[in-house]
């Protein structure tokens, strides 16, 4: 899960897409209105990232062959496929090429973040905005571990472990407020809301906390042996996406992923489809601890799915390896019209909302998640407003 200053920003793909008007209402609500959300919080979250594709002469480079083999291999296959849109500097970029910053983006480093600075985390943006009112104050180094309701349903207390860089507890503090928002990400949110309900600091909630929770369909394809040049570090992030919506064992998106190191002759995929919610968070009474439970069958559909496709890809399935054992995505656990209404309210509870990848019930279309989710907390700030002020 993220952890800092940016939180899952710090450590994401900073791909920045959107949805299909068709898989977003096979997931969402009707109440979540596509129009709405693609005419005013879409590009509102695109005006803040403002993100981009790589452009031509990066493209160009040796750092993303990759990208350039993957992408005439679906032209190739006919399949679409086309560069999307990345939170990322691209002028940085250019810089780590000219050997000025150092070689961080080029070379595949995505998870532990960008070292030249390349990716436009949240702290740079987002962040950086709210501090700059003067009405923000950004705490780090500091671990919620409980929640509970005020006396008379005046509000809420949060309970915290204040820690050093080594992660040992030095403090606790708590806090009291009269709205609180959580944004914890589907782990952390989902874990903070199970614990209270299953101790009895927010007995209200609904009994589907920690329910609905899924992996955004999301695969690890590697295919070896092909003839084309790849070069074993390739550029970064996820550059290029293949769309196969009418697959005939369900829509999946492939996404040439970046890699530190890897044989030539080799592609290594994201798989991003749609797959039933099925995951749950248990609270753990003998450790005080939340366990999540993801039953191994639920992907068996994705993986033919996706098997299908990268078969398209090369032309044959020999020397295509497949699995769907990680996520990138955890997407779920306190979700819209269940926990919560489409606004992040928490059913039972005024003032609380949930404003992160919980609301979302375990895929996002076959996409990416990070803008649906800036999207979805835009809008539920809004309506916040509307109603409080």
């Amino acid at each position: 899960r993220g952890a800092g200053v940016g939180g899952g920003s710090l450590v994401y793909n900073a791909v920045t897409y959107q949805p299909t008007r068709t898989l977003f209402s096979q997931i969402f609500p009707s109440t979540v209105d596509y129009n709405e959300m693609a005419d005013i919080y879409y590009p509102r979250v695109r005006a803040v990232l403002q993100p981009a594709p790589v452009p031509e002469d990066i493209l160009a480079t040796s750092y993303y062959q990759q990208t350039r083999t993957f992408m005439a291999m679906a032209q190739a296959a006919g399949l679409p496929n086309k560069l999307v849109d990345l939170n990322i500097d691209w002028n940085i970029v250019r810089q780590e090429i000219a050997g000025s910053k150092p070689g961080s983006t080029i070379l595949g480093e995505v998870w532990y973040g960008n070292n030249s600075g390349a990716k436009k985390s949240l702290d740079k943006n987002y962040l950086a905005q709210a501090s700059s009112t003067g009405h923000v104050t950004i705490q780090p180094l500091t671990v919620v571990t409980g929640l509970e309701e005020l006396a008379g349903g005046t509000g809420y207390r949060v309970f915290c472990n204040l820690i050093d860089e080594g992660g040992v507890v030095v403090a606790e503090q708590s806090y009291s407020c009269r709205y609180l928002f959580l944004a914890a990400g589907s782990l952390g949110t989902s874990e903070l809301l199970v614990k209270a309900r299953a101790k009895g600091t927010l007995p209200r909630l609904s009994s589907t906390v920690g329910t609905s929770w899924g992996t955004n369909g999301n695969t690890q394809t590697f295919q070896s042996g092909l003839s084309g040049p790849t070069n074993g570090r390739q550029g970064g992030p996820a550059s290029a996406v293949v769309e196969h919506f009418d697959n005939p064992y369900g829509p999946v998106v492939l996404e040439n992923f970046p890699s530190y190191n890897i044989a030539e002759g080799t592609l290594y995929y994201l798989g991003l489809g749609i797959t039933p919610a099925q995951g749950e968070f248990t609270y753990q009474a003998r450790t005080d601890s939340v366990r999540l439970n993801w039953p191994t069958t639920a992907n068996q559909s994705l993986l033919q799915a996706t098997r299908y496709t990268a078969g398209l890809l090369k032309g044959s399935t020999v020397g295509t390896s497949t699995g769907a054992t990680t996520t990138g995505h955890p997407l779920g656990g306190a979700v819209m019209d269940k926990v919560c209404d489409t606004y992040g309210q928490v059913k039972n509870y005024s003032g609380l909302y949930v404003v992160d990848g919980a609301l979302i019930p375990g895929s996002t279309g076959c996409t990416n998640p990070s803008l649906t989710i800036a999207a979805l907390a835009e809008r539920a700030m809004d309506h916040f407003f509307a109603a409080v002020l």
